[in-house]
């Protein structure tokens, strides 16, 4: 299987920590879709431990959930291990300028990233420094 979509199943905290410890039996999963589905930090945080098995995953959408700052932390920490990931979207969350400046740090590392979304979230101007000076240290995203 390499397209694994799963959105708007209200799967929440307790169905995502039982998929994530399944996941690692998909090594071929390139595009995950966990999109409105009420994930929150605990669940996310089981994700990013399954991540690093997933090494042909190129696109990950958790949009509209309900990750903040360290659910965001975890999953761009573990994603600067995968080689071919291009696309992440976080759109429609809770992550503020403090999340996004930890993730900043983690994204730079993540080479193959080409895109990622991060709209519709708590972030002033300010906050999205921390993702621009990642940005440009980076070079392509």
């Amino acid at each position: 299987m390499s397209y694994l979509r799963l959105t708007a199943n209200s799967i929440g905290d307790p169905g995502l920590k039982q998929l994530a410890s399944n996941l690692k039996f998909l090594p071929t999963l390139e595009w995950l879709d966990l999109s409105e589905n009420c994930i929150g930090d605990c669940s996310a945080m089981h994700l990013a431990d399954v991540l690093p098995m997933l090494l042909n995953l190129r696109s990950l959408d958790l949009s509209k959930n309900l990750i903040s700052d360290d659910g965001c932390e975890a999953i761009t920490r573990e994603l600067s291990q995968l080689n071919k990931i291009t696309s992440l979207m976080l759109s429609d969350n809770q992550i503020s300028s403090m999340g996004l400046d930890h993730a900043a740090n983690h994204v730079w590392k993540t080479r193959s990233l080409r895109f990622m979304n991060i709209s519709l979230n708590h972030l002033p101007q300010g906050g999205i420094l921390g993702l621009r000076r990642a940005a440009n240290s980076h070079g392509s995203l």
